[in-house]
C-alpha cells in the first residue's frame, strides 16, 4: 500500500482536482502489479498509479473502451501534475 503522505500524492491530488473539478478517490488499485513494490524499494521513490477508466470500461478485454471526455481531462490533469511534481520535489 502506498504512503499517501508523500509530496507526490499531494501534487497528484491537486492536479486531479484541478483537471476533474473534484478530489480524487483513493481506491487501492494496482495490487495485481507486484513489480510496483519492487520499483519503490529499488529506487527509493514512491510509485504513483493514476487511471482514468470508468467502472464498466472492460479494461484489457476485447471490448474495452474509454470515455474520451474523461481521457481528455486526464491528459490535462497529468500535464498539470508534471509541473506540480517539479515544485513538490524541489
Amino acid at each position: 500500500m502506498a504512503d499517501t503522505e508523500h509530496p507526490v500524492f499531494d501534487a497528484a491530488s491537486a492536479a486531479l482536482e484541478s483537471g476533474f473539478g473534484a478530489p480524487p478517490a483513493y481506491i487501492r488499485e494496482g495490487g495485481s502489479i507486484p513489480i510496483v513494490r519492487e520499483f519503490e524499494e529499488t529506487f527509493g521513490a514512491p510509485a504513483l498509479l493514476v487511471g482514468f477508466a470508468l467502472p464498466g470500461c472492460n479494461m484489457h478485454a476485447p471490448d474495452e473502451w474509454i470515455d474520451l471526455r474523461v481521457y481528455r481531462k486526464g491528459i490535462a490533469a497529468l500535464a498539470d501534475l508534471y509541473g506540480r511534481l517539479g515544485e513538490a520535489l524541489a
